[in-house]
């Protein structure tokens, strides 16, 4: 009913009952009608026959046969009796008439009827008593057959039916009629109201309904109209209220666009004020990491020369406190980097283990004037090999591992590496670094991630620093998607945990399919954690390890018996010494050494006791799973040392040229030093001038560019040479103090084959003497795309504008109108600042540009855009007017552009 209008809904609801009571009535008169015509029917057929009856009796009886038959004769065919027959009482044919239509094979279209003929006679018993009664004596004397036919009866049948139909279409129509009046009368009001509705909701407000309806409809109109009044009334109050907040919005508008001119002056200057900052690091990094590099590389010098114990400890000091000058420099540049969002992390696939074994070795020989342990447990369900930034993973690793080790002065500090989760292509990895030093108190701990916060703050204070290590820990912690927390009480301990998430590499490089040993372990010590850090090694080098821990009161026999117990199935017997009271000698007594392997395990084979059997094998504690298995050949039984000392390169087979170019002399001695020290011949100079000079007249198989040199600095000083001689192809080292603002990216785009930051990482400047060191020409090549990309780019991208405004035609149309409009201005503003040489007016203009890039695609101006903001922030003072005029052609470009887009839509634009 729902889907049918109220007007035909109030037709069906008359109609229906109208409907029902006519199908009653016209099915009461058939049916009655045809009952009526079926007992009349019957009723003739009954009379005809005692008619027939009665006049063969006399006929019969006085043998008048021929007056049957003709009697029979003429009531054939009159009222449908196509049959008659009179029978004698002995059942002969007296008389038959039969009607040519008649056929005795379809007796169901006829109706029969049969009577019998029946003699009367009256006898009076006694003719003198007339006052008694006469017997009658019936007599059956012959019998009457008729047939009457239905098709009579039938053709009623078919007229009363016609009769019935009309009758029904009759009222029916009749009913319609009365309906369509009456529904009318309820509908034309509502339809009124309809209408009137329609009006308001396109505005029409000021209409009212007239005729008014003298019933319910007509309250309902009245309602209506007094609503529409109360609208009309509204939207007039609403109207001026619009008016109102529009000239207060334009006013604010007005007030918004002086504030952004404010906002921008004030953001141009913050970001003039940040760039300054960044000169100032990178000038200081320069400044401060030059003389630190002359300082650091002629202690080394220093250190490989004669020197008396005395003049040795003297150069470790300078040598200890340039490096941590250097670390505190770095804090101080990694704090910069993270203020102005330019620290990133990298994906690379490692080996942790050796990134962890390797941050514990670096600072192992922090430990040793302590007299504390330093103990490594890395667990045997850790992955080896995982993709992530194994840089700062380190960087983190190192400052956590330092400080406990700064502020432990006794007992030990635990790092711990295990699986929090893994998938088959994640993992979930815990470093645990647990000391028991002096711990932090509440109220330190609240500012320990604080930039510049220490745990002493007072100006005795033992431990130095500059603060700022775990601030950048939490930071990279947080870029790397971690999580660090800590837990300390002050006199007991800290304990730093760091949470990182790493995905595993698919195909791991360096991971050859790893088999156990078969071999078994037997492993004593005296602490728990020491007993696990050993227990931890075995496993790693794929021994089987059983363990005993040593307490204080076992005696040398009780040890010795334990150890005796499972000698017959172990391969080796290790020993950490490190705490160990009882006499190694009284434990071993009467152990049998052909089969079993003795180990004994410290961090220093200086700290081994002379007196222990030679016969003993030593390894360090600081030993590697690698180095373990190996020192550990199963085939040999020979003592292996893991402990060796740095040994000079020997001479190199070829001696190379190598051009060497600083402004500052002590850097220039260092570097030239080094050179000839590796076996190799230095031409220093120490300006481009000299520089050019050797170049022309020598040809050379590296040369190393000092970045910053006063009047030409060393990419100028790389130009020069690549003109000078196009062929040549000799590498060239950028050499530079600036860490920031990913400078190595930068200088190897600009055309240099090699980045040396200060101080001189000495191993990869003689890698790259040597040829060791890959050459990456990776970003050079990008960068020499990105030059020749400008005349492929598009200068506008119509699918990536409609893109950028989430596919609204409309919205872009209008932004592209406004565009059109405000070319022509942007172009008188640009000749007019370019022709007064007002730098920062056309800062300004193309600030305003590059805003428009970000609403629309327009690839190439965003591109001329960039490079000249680029190009005014370094080198003002070489403006070009053609420069200028680039972007002035670009603009008239995007215009004849933008229009034809426009005037595709069907909207052309009057400019």
């Amino acid at each position: 009913m729902n889907r049918f209008g109220i007007k035909y809904q109030i037709l069906l609801i008359a109609l229906i009952p109208a409907f029902l009571v006519d199908v009653f009535f016209t099915w009461t008169h058939f049916s009655n009608n045809v009952d009526q015509a079926y007992t009349l029917l019957q009723s003739k057929g009954e009379i005809v026959t005692k008619q027939l009856t009665g006049a063969a009796e006399f006929n019969m009886l006085s043998g008048n046969y021929q007056q049957i038959q003709h009697l029979l004769d003429n009531t054939i065919d009159t009222n449908a009796i196509v049959h008659a027959s009179v029978y004698d009482e002995a059942g002969n044919v007296i008389a038959k008439a039969i009607s040519d239509d008649y056929d005795p094979k379809k007796t169901d279209n006829y109706f029969y009827y049969r009577q019998a003929i029946v003699s009367q006679s009256i006898q009076d018993s006694d003719v003198f008593a007339p006052h008694q009664s006469y017997d009658e004596e019936n007599r059956t004397i012959g019998w009457v057959h008729l047939n009457i036919s239905r098709s009579q009866l039938e053709q009623t049948k078919t007229k009363i039916l016609y009769e019935s139909l009309s009758f029904f279409i009759a009222i029916l129509l009749l009913a319609l009629t009365l309906s369509v009046i009456i529904s009318g009368g309820i509908t034309r009001p509502i339809f009124t109201l309809l209408n009137h509705l329609k009006q308001v909701e396109t505005g029409q407000l000021g209409h009212v309904i007239e005729s008014l309806e003298a019933n319910e409809v007509g309250e309902l109109q009245k309602g209506f109209n007094r609503m529409t009044q109360a609208l009309l009334a509204n939207r007039n109050d609403l109207n001026e209220k619009v008016h109102l907040a529009t000239r207060q919005l334009s006013d604010a508008i007005e007030d918004l666009k002086s504030k952004n001119s404010e906002l921008g002056f004030a953001k141009d200057e913050a970001q003039h004020a940040n760039k300054i900052k960044s000169i100032f690091l990178t000038n200081m990094s320069h400044e401060i990491r030059t003389p630190i590099n002359g300082i650091s590389g002629f202690i080394n010098l220093m250190a490989q020369s004669d020197l008396n114990l005395t003049q040795k400890r003297y150069a470790d000091i300078i040598l200890k406190s340039t490096n941590d000058l250097t670390d505190i420099i770095s804090e101080i540049l990694d704090f910069s980097k993270m203020e102005s969002g330019k620290l990133q992390v990298f994906n690379d696939s490692f080996d942790l283990y050796e990134v962890v074994q390797q941050t514990r070795d670096i600072l192992f020989i922090n430990v040793l004037p302590k007299n504390i342990d330093l103990i490594l447990i890395i667990y045997s369900d850790t992955p080896r090999y995982v993709n992530g930034d194994k840089l700062r993973l380190k960087q983190v690793l190192l400052n956590l591992i330092g400080n406990a080790i700064k502020f432990t002065d006794e007992g030990e500090v635990v790092i711990k590496v295990s699986v929090d989760q893994q998938t088959e292509t994640d993992v979930s990895i815990v470093f645990t670094v647990e000391d028991t030093g002096i711990g932090i108190s509440e109220k330190n701990q609240k500012t320990l991630f604080e930039a510049f916060s220490q745990v002493e703050t007072s100006t005795n204070r033992r431990f130095a620093g500059t603060g700022l290590g775990l601030v950048i820990s939490k930071n990279l912690v947080g870029l790397m998607a971690g999580e660090i927390s800590m837990q300390s009480h002050v006199d007991i301990g800290t304990k730093f945990t760091v949470q990182l998430p790493f995905s595993l590499p698919k195909l791991p490089a360096h991971n050859p399919e790893i088999t156990r040993s078969h071999k078994v372990a037997l492993i004593l010590s005296s602490r728990k954690t020491c007993l696990q850090e050993v227990t931890t090694l075995f496993d790693g080098a794929q021994i089987s390890t059983e363990s005993i821990l040593i307490s204080d009161s076992d005696s040398a026999e009780h040890i010795n018996a334990n150890i005796l117990k499972n000698l017959s199935h172990i391969d080796f017997l290790v020993f950490d010494l490190r705490h160990l009271a009882t006499d190694l000698n009284q434990i071993l007594e009467n152990i049998a050494t052909k089969r079993t392997r003795i180990i004994i395990m410290h961090y220093d084979q200086s700290m081994v006791k002379e007196q222990f059997n030679q016969s003993f094998e030593f390894l360090s504690i600081t030993s590697n799973s690698q180095a373990l298995e190996k020192a550990l050949d199963f085939h040999s039984k020979e003592p292996t040392a893991t402990t060796s000392t740095e040994r000079v390169p020997s001479t190199p087979l070829i001696s190379k040229q190598v051009l060497l170019v600083d402004d500052n002399q002590i850097n220039l001695k260092l570097g030239g030093e080094l050179i000839r020290l590796w076996g190799h011949q230095a031409h220093e100079a120490e300006n481009a001038h000299q520089a050019m000079d050797l170049y022309r007249n020598k040809r050379f198989d590296l040369i190393v560019l000092d970045i910053q040199m006063p009047e030409i600095d060393g990419i100028d000083l790389l130009k020069m040479m690549r003109q000078n001689n196009p062929q040549d192809t000799t590498p060239i080292v950028a050499l530079t103090a600036n860490t920031i603002n990913e400078e190595s990216e930068k200088l190897l785009k600009l055309g240099f084959n090699y980045y040396l930051s200060k101080p001189i990482n000495e191993g990869k400047f003689r890698a790259i003497l040597d040829g060791s060191y890959q050459i990456n020409i990776e970003n050079v090549s990008e960068l020499e795309s990105d030059n020749n990309t400008n005349c492929i780019r598009p200068s506008f991208d119509l699918e990536q504008s409609l893109r950028i405004s989430q596919n609204n035609k409309s919205i872009l149309r209008k932004i592209l109108e406004i565009l059109v409009r405000d070319i022509p201005g942007l172009q008188q503003q640009l000749k007019a600042a370019s022709d007064q040489y007002n730098l920062e007016k056309l800062s300004a203009i193309l600030h305003k540009i590059h805003g428009i890039t970000c609403y629309t695609s327009l690839p190439r101006l965003e591109h001329q855009v960039r490079a000249l903001q680029q190009f005014l922030a370094v080198e003002s003072n070489d403006l070009q007017p053609d420069m200028v005029l680039v972007v002035f052609d670009e603009l008239e470009v995007i215009k004849g552009e933008t229009l034809l887009a426009l005037n595709n839509w069907g909207k052309t634009v009057e400019v």
